[in-house]
Order: C-alpha cells, then sequence, then structure tokens
C-alpha cells in the first residue's frame, strides 16, 4: 500500500526533522520487533512519553506508520505513536496520527474510538461525534461504543441524537443479557458456550443493577465454568458491592479451580474499592471510557427483579416453512484483538 498523501499523513510527519532523528522504514519483519519492542517499553512505563527516549521512539514509530509494507502494521504504530502524544497533553497532535490509522485500516473501529477521545479531548465535539459513530457503525455489539456515541452527542448539543444512542445502548445491551441467559424449555441455551462467553464479557461496560441481576444468575445456573468464569471476572470489573452475598455463596460452594480464582479476584477487587449504587443507577467508574466522563447516564424507572428459569426461558419462535423455528437473534460476541504482531489490535486504540 503506498504512503499516504499529505492530507491523509499524520500532521507532526511534516516537522519530524525538526523534533528529533530520523529512521528509515524497516522491512515488515523488523518493523514487527521494533513494534513490540517500544509497546512493551511504553505498556511498562507510559510516562516515557515525556523523557529522553521520546524522540527516537517517535521517529521509530513514524517510520514504520509512513514505511512498514502492511497496512495493519503500519497502523498499529501510528496508533501507538498517538498514544504517547496523548500521555505528553498533546491531543490534537495525537488525533492526527489516529486519523492516519483510520486511513489504514477503515473497517477497523479501534482507530476511530481513539480519534473520538482525541477530538473530544480538544474539544472538537463534531468530530470526535463523527468518528465515534463510525466506531458504533463498525462494532455495533461494543456497549461503550454507545454509551461514548451518547455522551458526544450531548455534549455537542445534538439532545435527540444522544437519546437514539441510548436506545441502542440498552438494546445491545438486552440482547447480551438475552444470549447469556435465554434457554429452552429443556435448559439448553439458544447460544453456545463461546457466545454467552462473550456476551458476558462485553457486559462489563454495563455496571447496572439490571444487568448485575443477570450475571448473578449466569453465575449461579450456567453449567459450564468457563462462562461462569468470565462471568465472575465481569463481577471483579464492575465492583460492585451487591455481588458479595453470591461470590461469598460461590466461593463456597464452586468445584471448579479456575471458577474459585476468579471469585476469589472479583471478591478482593470488591473488597479493594467497593462501587455502591442506587437499584436505578449506572455509576461512573474511575476506569471508564473518558468520552463518557461527564454528564448523566439515564436511570431505569425501576428496580430489576432476580431472574428466574422462567423468566430466561426463550419465546418460541415462529414455526418456520418446514415446520422448524429459530433461536431469538442476540449480538455476536465481540472478537477478541489480534496480537500486535502484523495486525491491528483494537485494544491499542485505548492505550490512547
Amino acid at each position: 500500500m503506498p504512503n499516504p498523501s499529505a492530507s491523509e499523513a499524520p500532521p507532526a510527519a511534516d516537522d519530524a526533522a525538526g523534533d528529533g532523528p530520523t529512521t528509515p522504514a524497516p522491512d515488515d519483519d523488523a518493523a514487527a520487533e521494533r513494534y513490540l519492542e517500544i509497546k512493551a517499553t511504553v505498556d511498562a512505563d507510559p510516562e516515557v512519553a515525556k523523557g529522553a527516549q521520546f524522540p527516537q521512539l517517535k521517529a521509530d514509530l513514524e517510520a514504520i506508520a509512513n514505511g512498514a509494507g502492511a497496512p495493519t502494521m503500519r497502523a498499529n504504530a501510528a496508533l501507538l505513536l498517538g498514544s504517547l502524544f496523548d500521555v505528553r497533553g498533546e491531543s490534537l497532535r495525537a488525533s492526527g496520527y489516529y486519523q492516519h490509522a483510520a486511513t489504514l485500516v477503515p473497517d477497523d473501529a479501534g482507530p476511530h474510538m481513539a480519534l473520538a477521545v482525541a477530538l473530544a479531548s480538544t474539544g472538537d465535539f463534531e468530530g470526535a461525534v463523527k468518528a465515534q459513530q463510525q466506531a458504533a457503525t463498525l462494532d455495533p455489539d461494543n456497549l461503550e461504543n454507545w454509551l461514548a456515541l451518547g455522551e458526544l452527542h450531548t455534549r455537542a448539543g445534538h439532545q435527540d441524537e444522544a437519546v437514539q444512542a441510548y436506545v441502542g445502548y440498552e438494546l445491545r445491551r438486552k440482547g447480551l443479557i438475552d444470549g447469556l441467559t435465554l434457554h429452552d424449555e429443556a435448559g439448553t441455551y439458544v447460544v453456545g458456550v463461546e457466545e454467552r462467553i462473550g456476551c458476558a464479557s462485553a457486559l462489563a461496560a454495563a455496571a447496572d443493577q439490571g444487568t448485575g441481576v443477570a450475571l448473578v444468575y449466569a453465575l449461579r445456573t450456567d453449567p459450564d465454568p468457563t462462562v461462569r468464569e468470565a462471568v465472575a471476572r465481569v463481577m471483579g470489573v464492575h465492583r460492585l458491592d451487591l455481588y458479595l452475598p453470591v461470590l461469598q455463596t460461590q466461593a463456597k460452594e464452586e468445584a471448579d479451580a479456575d471458577v474459585k480464582e476468579a471469585v476469589s479476584w472479583a471478591l478482593a477487587e470488591i473488597a479493594r474499592d467497593p462501587v455502591r449504587i442506587d437499584p436505578t443507577e449506572r455509576p461512573r467508574l474511575p476506569d471508564d471510557d473518558p468520552r463518557a466522563a461527564q454528564g448523566e447516564v439515564p436511570r431505569a424507572e425501576a428496580a430489576p427483579e432476580a431472574l428466574t428459569e422462567a423468566s430466561t426461558l426463550a419465546p418460541a419462535a415462529p414455526a418456520a416453512a418446514d415446520g422448524g423455528g429459530a433461536p431469538p437473534a442476540v449480538p455476536s460476541a465481540p472478537k477478541e484483538a489480534p496480537e500486535a504482531k502484523g495486525e491491528p489490535a483494537g485494544s491499542a486504540a485505548a492505550e490512547g
């Protein structure tokens, strides 16, 4: 893929010579190796962005972002360099690198999410809305995308659009809960184990009591230990104190070692920093997406009721032409982001 035009390139690329050293474009194997080295350095100490190593790190990442052969590797480098500028407090320059990454891998939601964060930090809420809308379109089952989109519409003064974004969030949250809990009269779940794990993991962005009720039900009733483990870990992410009784009971009764470890971790997380919410409240947690750091998340009208075998019975599907039926549709489980070597990691966007 050819190098981007001037309009597509990160704005910092033009003044690279004045900022520090330049690095020749490496071949793809060398680019991947150097990228992973830099990423490990940044993961270990993000403040390296403010230190003496920054000019060389910048030069090496720019060389990869502008000269590597694989668009995915170039996008990864641009995302990482953008995150370094974010650490330096230079959100406008960071946004240029995120835009560059979005141009290289237009079907990946991660760069658009990072771009929305950076643009919102500069006060460009219209631009942030546009980027976040694209992220939600590309990854509609990521609940954080809809919360962020609603928040950005609110901050941009788009009240009707904000309401629609929150409606989109609620529809998908309900679909994920259904995917995690619904079963037929024989007790067979409407989706398989991997899909239920994906649904549970996606609900980490929904720290409300309604979601909590569903997670409690899944922890106590799902027959597969890998699903129970995933549910316990999401409870640890939420840190809601309402989980304590069920986790304490599960710790005593659980037979699977991996689930017991996840339950112990969740209990420790809640003990470390418990989150208490009203029955209809969705709290703002310290690690929430920064795009949703202000404003009010809509509340439910009433406290949720506990789920039961009857309430999680899948509705009968309309009979098909051959007399068969189909299970109710649920959002697809989020895919794991590929590793950094030669592939764009959607999670890299969050590092900004």
